[in-house]
């Protein structure tokens, strides 16, 4: 039997912080946003290391669908009636709209999160209760002599027992 000063260590170490609804969602936006911003802005940090004189006004803006959000947005959110302009290093309307979008995509997909792990969760527990990822070995591998598989052949017919 354990004594008193045992069972109160277990329960003590056994307790695990729990984070609440709001740290979690921050913690998600956050992790989603500084991801999209660095994927978004690498190229041009990229290009300022290594010295390139080859500039982009528009870095990944200024490629195919984002440039074009990026100016629905500057018309139809902000009612600019020109396009945005790049202005002198990043401080151009068009960048300020772009980190705008950048934000609201972060929004949609901090929702979003959650049910993609569920599914994907989900899918991956249907593989895994439905044999069909490694089936049971067909005759024809049950009598092929062992030198003619081929090492992974080996892993996925004999896996099974």
């Amino acid at each position: 039997m354990r004594t008193q000063t045992q069972v109160e260590e277990t329960q003590q170490t056994s307790q695990i912080p729990h984070w609440n609804i709001g740290t979690r969602i921050g913690f998600r936006f956050c992790l989603v946003y500084l991801g999209l911003f660095v994927l978004y802005f690498s190229p041009a940090s990229l290009q300022y290391l290594l010295f390139v004189k080859h500039e982009s006004p528009f870095v990944l803006g200024g490629v195919w669908p984002m440039r074009q959000i990026v100016f629905w947005a500057g018309a139809h959110v902000f009612r600019i009636g020109s396009p945005p302009d790049p202005g002198v290093g990043f401080d151009g309307s068009f960048f300020w709209i772009e980190a705008f979008v950048l934000l609201i995509i972060s929004l949609l997909a901090t929702g979003m999160v959650r049910f993609d792990f569920a599914a994907l969760m989900f899918a991956y527990g249907m593989f895994k209760l439905i044999p069909s990822q490694m089936p049971y070995p067909n005759l024809f591998e049950l009598v092929r002599p062992f030198g003619h598989f081929w090492q992974v052949q080996v892993l996925w017919s004999r896996s099974r027992k």
